[in-house]
Formats: structure tokens, C-alpha cells, sequence
């Protein structure tokens, strides 16, 4: 009798029928408002920031406005979901973290990740990159997480190294610098959920 391998049954269709809020005694992951545009406009004042993310140019309230709502858009057409990290203490945002590429079939998408200066080198995105891998593993079954990381942004290099990613390949002239006018490098990563398992059933 033929076997057939069935994909393992995920949640990644909940996320985009409830938004689902993460919290822990510090910090909250949560949708993003437009009650966040002046902690977004802090986020992304640090101008390296436009080496390694794809955001638009945000210089301003209103711009910083249409980014939430462009991001909370793709949330609504189950494209993507972008969640606020908010420290609970000071009742700000300040970073960001997302899935994107999904693929429910392949059980498969992408991370990506940003953090207010001001709160670099402290552990933070390591303990909520953990956090989001941990939630992508065991809740939502997904059975890889990718990241493509700018070759020149070490940080986020040894982010993806310290959290068990490995680097699965080398894009060379990928991305477009907008503050350099050059195209950047980048390296691919992955990270496969060892506990998941595919299902054979048999064919009448």
C-alpha cells in the first residue's frame, strides 16, 4: 500500500483570525496603534537602521502613522503580523518583531526583528527572539523559521548564531543601500523545529 507524507496540521491560520498578544512580567508583544507613532519615529531615527530594514523613510508623526497602518493592513490580508514590543514598565514601544513569507503549506516563515537603540546590547531582542521562536515551535507549529540578515549588521549576525539559526547561504548584491545608493550582501538563516514529525498515511 502507498504511503503519502501529509504536512503536520499547524495554527498559523489563528493568527490571522485573533490576533494573539504575548506578555510576560516585562514586557508585552502586541499589535501596533497609531498611538505608537511617536515610539516608532524614535525607533527609526537611528539611520543605520535603513542599511538593514526595508521600512520606508519615517521622519515624521504622519509618516510614522502610515507605516502602522501599512503593516496592520498586511496583518488584515493575512500577509504578515508585526507585533509591538512594549516594555511594561516605561509603557513604550520600543522595538518590533515579525513573521512574514508565510507559508502555511510548508509550515514554514520568515523573522524579522528591530530594537530601539537606546535598549541595544542589553539581552533584550536575544530574550524576545527566544520568546518568538518558542511561540512559533510549540504553538503555532511551524517547522522552520528563516532570517535574512544584511552581511554588515554583525549584531543581528550573532543574534541569529547565539539562538541556534544557521547560515544556509550568502545573497551577494541582494538588498539596495538607500543611504549609500550600493547593493549589500546578505545571508540567509534557518531554524528547524526538531520535534516536529511528518505524518504518512496510507492510500486506499
Amino acid at each position: 500500500m502507498p504511503l503519502l507524507a501529509r504536512f503536520k496540521l499547524n495554527n498559523v491560520e489563528n493568527v490571522f483570525n485573533d490576533f494573539i498578544e504575548l506578555e510576560t512580567e516585562d514586557y508585552k508583544l502586541r499589535k501596533l496603534t497609531k498611538m505608537d507613532a511617536k515610539d516608532i519615529i524614535d525607533i527609526y531615527e537611528n539611520k543605520d537602521i535603513m542599511t538593514y530594514d526595508r521600512a520606508l523613510f519615517i521622519k515624521n508623526e504622519s509618516s510614522a502613522k502610515k507605516f502602522i497602518e501599512q503593516l496592520n493592513d498586511m496583518y488584515e490580508e493575512r500577509e504578515r503580523i508585526d507585533w509591538a514590543i512594549e516594555d511594561k514598565k516605561l509603557g513604550k514601544v520600543i522595538g518590533l518583531i515579525a513573521l512574514f513569507n508565510i507559508s502555511v503549506l510548508d509550515s514554514r516563515a520568515e523573522v524579522g526583528y528591530v530594537l530601539n537603540k537606546d535598549y541595544t546590547n542589553k539581552g533584550i531582542m536575544q530574550y524576545i527572539l527566544k520568546w518568538m521562536v518558542d511561540f512559533s515551535f510549540n504553538f503555532l507549529g511551524i517547522h522552520k523559521l528563516e532570517a535574512n540578515v544584511n552581511a554588515q549588521n554583525t549584531p543581528s549576525i550573532k543574534l541569529c548564531e547565539k539562538i541556534g539559526f544557521e547560515r544556509e547561504g550568502h545573497r551577494k548584491k541582494q538588498d539596495f543601500d538607500r543611504r549609500t545608493g550600493e547593493y549589500n550582501d546578505n545571508y540567509t538563516y534557518g531554524l528547524i523545529n526538531d520535534k516536529w514529525e511528518i505524518i504518512l498515511e496510507k492510500i486506499e
